[in-house]
């Protein structure tokens, strides 16, 4: 196991200088284009959980939720609530209905009490994160040598989906940096030079636990990888060390009643269904390329053009005489695949599709973008591999440029319906129909500047307010290909419609 990692280089002292202004211009530039976006669109519909969480309002609609299925409330009610401050008082309510571990809302909060509340505010604690990512990336890298550390940095930094979401206030940025903190512990732990486990072993639990509590899809990142470092420990029958990579799943086990609240209040998930085991695992492949391609929603097909040939142009150029690469690869595309069985396995036991959701399994592109790095630094040709890289760098400048002049991504554009509203409508002469029920309402009310009436229904009833007089509906479509009953109302607005946001119909009588 020890001959998956080498030893690292013995740098020169001007080429650790000129590698470390290598990672600071790599940093700086990051956090340069993420400065310049990180509030050039509002807070879309996950978002809206996350603000109203860290304030302490519950939009979930469940029972002993601030918000029922049907409500109605003026702009200001919703505006005053999210001006309060319950977080801590409601923190055991709160947790229980969004379904997910405390880790991140934790350390949000604390953040905020610096940064503010605003997009600016609650965003920049991801960007924060993803800059540690880079600094953990770079690490990774040196364990090899200096340019593979700037190589495998700067993939990581120029990937679109990677700055996507370090520009999100929700949990995802640190998701990828402790997950990648567990990376970075394994692949010390598997080099031939490491004299004692204590200490990496020590940081590789301790960085599970904190995955553990951030994503619970973190299971199957510290799994796999656990069970990797295990099986050398139990071929060397060193059953201390063995048994220390259960630690995490352990110090879970406090959190096992919480986690079974949060199972019975989200009753049905909205990715109900499995889809089967062939569907699947197509849908692991799809989603595993479009983490290096664009978001999730209107690809161009260049991308995945261009991404399969580089894919191509590297294996053609990779050295199979190398038995340490041909190691490598085959551990590392079996704990892919394992990875990804793992996932439908859950997802049959549940009877969801959360396979389909890239987002999840997230993790898995700082990984390929590993995969890839090994490729270009080892290749036979240099100029291949010079070639393969122009291009791969080439077509994420590409998307990036998509991004910024299309606004592609599928996030809901509510800072601009709101001010649309207020613009166009006078509160005394229309009601406002919002669906779905609680975070689309929330943000709404967040972004218009006036007061008007909100009234929330579910979506399978929003298609009957279309005809009514003085009714403007507002409605949320996310347009997911695996979730069709999402959009029950799909074919009744083209002749109401009046204005198309990214995400949002905005419908009424006209």
């Amino acid at each position: 196991m020890k001959d998956l990692i080498p030893a690292p280089d013995l740098s020169t002292r001007n080429g650790r200088l000129a590698t470390r202004v290598g990672l600071f211009s790599l940093i700086a530039l990051f956090i340069l284009v993420a400065g310049y976006q990180v509030n050039r669109q509002g807070f879309w519909h996950d978002e809206m959980y996350t603000l109203s969480f860290i304030r302490g309002f519950d939009i979930y609609l469940f029972s002993g939720s601030d918000l029922q299925e049907t409500s109605l409330h003026p702009v200001q009610w919703y505006q005053q609530y999210l001006h309060q401050d319950l977080y801590w008082q409601k923190f055991w309510r709160n947790i229980v209905h969004e379904g997910h571990p405390p880790l991140y809302y934790l350390l949000l909060k604390l953040w905020t009490y610096v940064a503010g509340y605003d997009e600016t505010g609650l965003r920049s604690f991801s960007i924060a994160a993803s800059v540690l990512s880079l600094v953990v990336a770079f690490n990774i890298g040196a364990l090899f040598n200096r340019r593979f550390a700037l190589l495998y940095t700067g993939l990581l930094a120029c990937c679109p989906l990677f700055l996507f979401y370090a520009l999100e206030a929700r949990m995802y940025a640190l998701y990828v940096l402790l997950a990648l903190g567990c990376f970075y512990w394994f692949l010390v732990l598997l080099r031939p030079t490491t004299t004692s486990n204590v200490k990496p072993l020590f940081w590789f639990v301790i960085t599970g636990i904190l995955l553990l509590y951030t994503h619970y899809y973190g299971v199957f990142v510290y799994g796999v990888l656990a069970l990797t470092i295990g099986i050398g420990f139990f071929r060397q029958q060193r059953w201390l060390p063995f048994i220390s990579l259960g630690l995490p799943v352990l110090t879970l086990l406090p959190w096992v009643p919480i986690i079974q609240q949060q199972t019975a209040a989200h009753k049905v998930h909205w990715t109900n269904g499995y889809l089967g085991f062939a569907p699947s695992l197509q849908q692991f492949v799809k989603g595993s390329t479009e983490l290096l391609t664009a978001p999730f929603q209107e690809q161009s097909a260049y991308e995945f053009y261009v991404l399969y040939g580089v894919a191509v142009l590297l294996v053609v150029n990779m050295r199979l005489t190398k038995r340490r690469l041909r190691t490598s690869l085959l551990w590392g595309g079996a704990a892919i695949l394992l990875y990804g069985i793992g996932i439908i396995v859950f997802d049959k036991a549940l009877n969801h599709h959360t396979i389909a959701v890239p987002r999840y399994y997230l993790p898995l592109q700082f990984v390929l973008l590993f995969a890839i790095a090994v490729l270009i630094d080892t290749g036979r040709s240099k100029w291949l591999s010079w070639l393969a890289t122009i291009v791969l760098f080439g077509m994420f400048a590409k998307i990036q440029v998509d991004l910024l002049t299309t606004m592609r991504e599928a996030k809901q554009m509510y800072r601009q319906v709101g001010g649309y509203l207020s613009q166009q409508y006078d509160p005394a002469q229309a009601e406002v129909v919002v669906s779905p029920n609680g975070p689309s309402a929330v943000a709404v009310a967040y972004y218009a500047s006036k007061n008007f009436v909100l009234h929330t229904m579910p979506a399978t009833q929003v298609c009957e307010q279309y005809t009514k007089p003085r009714v403007v509906v507002v409605e949320q479509r996310l347009g997911l290909a695996s979730e069709p009953w999402m959009l029950p109302c799909k074919n009744a607005t083209q002749d109401g419609r009046i204005v198309r946001f990214v995400g949002v119909d905005v419908v009424n009588e006209k």
